[in-house]
């Protein structure tokens, strides 16, 4: 995009100086020759917020500034183009992500944590001495301090 405009920009200039190209067309035909709709959208709406009038039955008032429209256009062409390539990567970034998570999650189901199923025994055990204690309304004095996973259970919180 950039080779044409920039070849465009020579060979036009020559033919308003020979007078066979109105700056009105010049524009025009740059406006055409852009293919991705994005930037052409957004290279008529900077025409028409400077009012440049671009064809015989345009509102605007003045003839466009080729120049101020050509540097629009190389600077958002590199924008159009970064934002097509980064769309690009989507998928390959999405798959990325699925086949980590998927390992990840797989590594965690297959790799049993040392210790982990001492611990969920012995919380087991835990709760049924808590709830046999509140059913028969005896005290909980020194229980505590005899339970066997508590040291276990400290190990995995800190």
């Amino acid at each position: 995009m950039n080779l044409f405009v920039h070849q465009f920009g020579a060979i036009s200039k020559s033919l308003i100086e020979k007078g066979t190209l109105h700056p009105r067309q010049q524009a025009a035909y740059l406006l055409d020759g852009i293919h991705d709709e994005d930037l052409r959208r957004r290279a008529i709406c900077f025409c028409s917020e400077k009012s440049w009038r671009l064809s015989e039955h345009d509102k605007g008032t003045a003839d466009p500034n080729f120049d101020e429209l050509k540097a629009f256009v190389l600077k958002n062409v590199n924008s159009s183009e970064a934002a097509r390539e980064f769309d690009k990567g989507k998928s390959g970034r999405e798959v990325a992500i699925s086949s980590t998570v998927s390992t990840v999650a797989t590594n965690l189901s297959a790799t049993p944590i040392a210790g982990l199923d001492e611990l969920d025994k012995q919380l087991a055990q835990l709760t049924t001495l808590v709830e046999s204690r509140l059913t028969t309304s005896q005290p909980m004095t020194n229980t505590l301090a005899s339970i066997p996973c508590l040291p276990l259970l400290r190990q995995f919180l800190t």
